[in-house]
């Protein structure tokens, strides 16, 4: 008879094994990447270090969280940015209220939010069937076995949630040129909070590698 210390290891084994599994998967979802993204190749002036940011959220109060989420990722990069709210705090200001503020505050560019979109995706992933090892308790002789058998594993259907954010950068000077844009994409956020950190950050990291805010954190 099988002692209990070997079926004891063996369950532990298989522990060990889904929760490295169940991490792996963990550890893909909410990843953000840039999915598109572009630099004006003339620009040449140097950093941007004064900027301020704008989103184009209805809401004010999910307008006032973004905007909070870029000014402090483009504040930990040794760059001034201040939200738009602090001048327009009831709406988004209009083009003439906001050209007056740029001016008066000496502002280098503007960092616009503009818009957010969500895309869900389903697929069917069919079932299939494997050989495995099945370990069964035998009555009769009073032992744990293990044999061989046809295991079946149902199909099931995978949901999977992008938000995307695209992202501006626009001169103060030459008629509000743009120099930078890129769009974000996060697979299967966890929150809102995720999503706006997230994006905030990876946006500030790429203007920092395209040399339009300072390199120095």
């Amino acid at each position: 008879m099988r002692s209990h210390g070997t079926n004891r290891s063996r369950y532990l084994a298989v522990f060990m094994l889904l929760s490295i599994f169940v991490g792996l998967l963990a550890a893909g979802c909410g990843t953000t990447q840039l999915v598109e993204v572009w630099r004006d190749p003339t620009y040449s002036a140097g950093p941007l270090n004064k900027i301020l940011v704008i989103s184009f959220r209805p809401d004010p109060t999910h307008r006032r969280i973004s905007e909070d989420a870029f000014v402090e990722a483009l504040q930990k990069r040794n760059t001034v940015a201040v939200p738009s709210y602090k001048f327009f705090p009831e709406a988004i200001p209009d083009t003439t209220a906001l050209r007056q503020t740029i001016e008066k505050e000496s502002y280098d560019a503007v960092l616009v939010l503009v818009r957010a979109e969500r895309e869900q995706t389903e697929t069917y992933v069919p079932g299939y069937t494997t050989r495995e090892d099945v370990t069964v308790y035998d009555r009769r002789w009073r032992n744990f076995v293990t044999r061989k058998e046809t295991v079946e594993h149902e199909g099931y259907t995978e949901t999977t949630l992008a938000i995307r954010v695209q992202t501006d950068l626009l001169l103060a000077q030459e008629g509000g040129k743009l120099v930078w844009s890129g769009t974000s994409e996060m697979i299967d956020p966890t929150s809102r909070e995720q999503v706006r950190k997230a994006v905030a950050e990876l946006v500030a990291s790429e203007l920092q590698k395209a040399e339009l805010i300072s390199a120095h954190e």
